[in-house]
């Protein structure tokens, strides 16, 4: 859900980085959410790449008005 409204936003721009970028975020963030094995490590990185996701999506609301 979240990649198909970050390529909305982004789709008349062709911005392929700054999709890339988004979806490696999410991409990060659902791999260790169901990750068993993670580490104290792997949850703060996390967290971080939850956090990214947040702002994108905060940055292309901006935008996107």
């Amino acid at each position: 859900m979240l990649e198909a409204y970050i390529h909305y936003c982004l789709y008349k721009r062709s911005k392929e980085r700054e999709i890339k970028f988004a979806k490696s975020s999410i991409d990060f963030s659902n791999e260790l959410t169901h990750n068993r094995t993670a580490t104290q490590m792997d949850a703060k990185l996390c967290y971080n790449a939850v956090l990214s996701t947040v702002h994108i999506i905060k940055v292309l609301n901006k935008f996107n008005d």
